[in-house]
């Protein structure tokens, strides 16, 4: 587009507090490259939230162009530690390398911190979905063998893979299979999970006991985590860092 880049630097870069690339994954894109530079060089005082799949090489360039921007968090897309059920969400994509670049991540955001004094929040995002549903315990260990907090999230689209699409009898049933299985720490962290799955059951009685169990075994205030829920960053992320211990 004629002038986009001139109009971004004149009127829209210089007054921006936060920046979070959208649509699609920022780190292949090189204008994402291009804006980096004319923030840094406009407002370099702009923060920025970053998520990615992971599944591309850790450069150099890729390096000097973090070095430029403020970072609040980078959140990596995982979804799964299965080999197969990787390759089943996500076609064409590899764990190991997955799994390779959040180290280099861990890596370079340990190192940053030690040189700038600012903390990065590095967290793994976990989009449950009834390919990868019950592997929340391998997700968990997964998380706690690397350090990091783990954010899970309630896939609503597409429909035919969402536990939307569940009876009520089959929600309750995962509901009942993994409020046994999981701690009370556990439980608080994927409250955004298990919060959107109650709230999918259509009978009310039956939603009325699951609010009231989720209540009773984690003591947590059911207002605050309803009032929450539309930010996957706000109470859910927050909980998840705030829990070192799964």
């Amino acid at each position: 587009i004629d002038g986009l880049w001139e109009a971004l630097e004149a009127n829209v870069v210089p007054d921006l507090e936060i920046m979070d690339p959208l649509s699609g994954e920022p780190f292949i894109q090189k204008d994402l490259y291009k804006l980096i530079e004319l923030t840094s060089r406009v407002n370099p005082h702009c923060r920025w939230n970053f998520t990615t799949n992971g599944q591309w090489e850790f450069t150099d360039y890729i390096k000097s162009h973090l070095d430029m921007i403020e970072i609040d968090l980078i959140s990596i897309s995982v979804d799964t530690v299965n080999h197969q059920t990787y390759e089943s969400i996500r076609a064409g994509g590899e764990l190991q390398n997955l799994k390779r670049n959040i180290v280099k991540l861990m890596e370079y955001v340990s190192e940053r911190e030690k040189l700038k004094g600012k903390r990065i929040r590095l967290v793994l995002n976990f989009t449950i979905q009834k390919n990868n549903a019950y592997e929340i315990e391998e997700m968990f260990s997964y998380c706690e063998q690397v350090g990091l907090a783990p954010l899970f999230l309630f896939l609503y689209d597409p429909s035919d893979l969402s536990l939307e699409g569940w009876s009520d009898d089959q929600k309750a049933g995962y509901l009942h299979f993994y409020f046994n299985k999981l701690n009370k720490s556990q439980l608080i962290v994927t409250n955004r999970l298990f919060m959107a799955v109650i709230r999918s059951i259509e009978d009310k009685s039956i939603k009325t006991k699951w609010y009231k169990f989720y209540e009773f075994v984690t003591d947590e205030d059911i207002c605050k985590i309803t009032e929450a829920s539309m930010d996957p960053l706000s109470y859910a992320l927050n909980r998840s860092q705030e829990i070192s211990s799964f």
